[in-house]
């Protein structure tokens, strides 16, 4: 992507440019500000003075996609991109004016940016499901259009196949496998609960998969053991990986990994006060990189197995899911405490989630639930409006 000037005013280009610099550092190349026009999914143009619309419609053939339209605060930048922006519509042409501090527009760019790059990189992701709990009857994705809108491709591997790997034994050690063997859990549980994070290791590499999800129950029985460290590591280390065999949640993690580039908490809320909007949510498993603390204990359901029971510090909080690109929620919350209740799943916490307990009570998307640190609610939806314009918020 590159920017087209249209303007012979190189006065307002070198002061915007200028303003510009400093904030614009963290951009790849992809992003910079020049004279050039190049073919792309999207067009950029620095609309730097008023009187340039007609060199607009003159240049308009030539413009590739969705088309951006930075402004300068002054020279009337604003108002010729008023009426550029009128004409686009007119032509059925997407379009959006980038106007506002140079701060706000170097976080703007980068996101542009970021949204192209992640579109590209979801081009044949494959995604592994290893069984869907019979419980779970909301929680699959149409598959097809999934893989229409973005790409991304599911892939059905046999439980059995993970039992197979089982018996072939091993895992590679690194940092999180030395942290946790110093927490001195009982030694057989461990090594069973560490070997089940290396045979989903080789078959994430056996057919290429970037993320994973698994009907864990199905270890029960075989195995004497839970996934819930193997999917505690997994995510920490950058792959997607959720619970009971969930293609929502699966995918809604794999996005927020490739967008935002962070780890993602998949939960059941529990409890909420519609009064108060409180909700708290609980699992067995979270990424390893998201505790302040943390101690181990079994699976809260089986008793067995190896399991995270965590402490996490206040602080925002981003709840996510989608399902088919059809609909999605996002709202911004905050983590007010961690809780160490015994009738729930092992790592807890209380939550600020305002409007949350209507929209669990009366439109959730299925049950589990995807949270992330910090507060991403405009770049998420930013980057679902762009794959699919037509979505809901529930």
């Amino acid at each position: 992507m590159k920017a087209l000037v249209l303007t012979a005013l190189d006065q307002n280009k070198e002061e915007l440019y200028e303003q510009l610099e400093s904030f614009t550092k963290q951009l790849t190349p992809t992003v910079t500000l020049c004279d050039e026009l190049d073919k792309g999914d999207i067009s950029l143009v620095f609309v730097a003075t008023g009187g340039t619309e007609e060199q607009f419609k003159r240049l308009y053939d030539s413009l590739s996609g969705k088309v951006y339209l930075l402004t300068h605060p002054a020279y009337n930048s604003l108002a010729a991109s008023l009426e550029i922006l009128a004409f686009l519509q007119e032509q059925g042409r997407e379009g959006e004016i980038l106007h506002g501090s140079p701060e706000r527009l170097s976080r703007k760019l980068y996101q542009i940016e970021k949204i192209q790059k992640t579109k590209e990189e979801l081009k044949g992701l494959r995604l592994g499901v290893l069984g869907i709990s019979d419980w779970l009857i909301a929680s699959d994705v149409e598959e097809e259009r999934v893989k229409e809108r973005v790409g991304i491709e599911f892939i059905h591997v046999p439980v059995e196949e993970l039992l197979q790997e089982m018996e072939v034994g091993g895992y590679e050690e690194n940092p999180w496998t030395q942290e946790l063997l110093d927490k001195n859990f009982p030694s057989a549980e461990m090594k069973k609960a560490l070997e089940i994070y290396g045979a989903l290791k080789r078959l994430m590499k056996k057919h290429s998969l970037y993320g994973l999800t698994l009907r864990c129950f199905d270890l029960l029985e075989p195995l004497q053991s839970t996934a819930c460290l193997a999917l505690a590591m997994l995510n920490a280390e950058g792959y997607p990986a959720g619970c009971e065999g969930d293609q929502k949640s699966l995918l809604s993690m794999t996005l927020a990994q490739k967008l935002l580039g962070t780890t993602a908490f998949m939960a059941n809320p529990s409890w909420l006060d519609p009064e108060t909007d409180e909700v708290i949510l609980a699992h067995c498993t979270l990424p390893l990189d998201w505790p302040q603390h943390y101690e181990l204990d079994t699976h809260f359901e089986s008793g067995i197995g190896v399991a995270l029971r965590a402490t996490l510090s206040p602080g925002p909080i981003t709840l996510f899911k989608m399902d088919s690109f059809r609909n999605y929620v996002c709202i911004e919350g905050e983590i007010l405490e961690s809780l160490d209740r015994d009738d729930l799943c092992r790592s807890q916490m209380r939550v600020f989630l305002p409007w949350g307990p209507e929209y669990f009570l009366h439109r959730p998307i299925a049950n589990h639930h995807i949270f992330l640190r910090g507060h991403h609610k405009d770049f998420l939806e930013a980057f679902l409006l762009e794959i699919a314009p037509e979505m809901d918020e529930r």
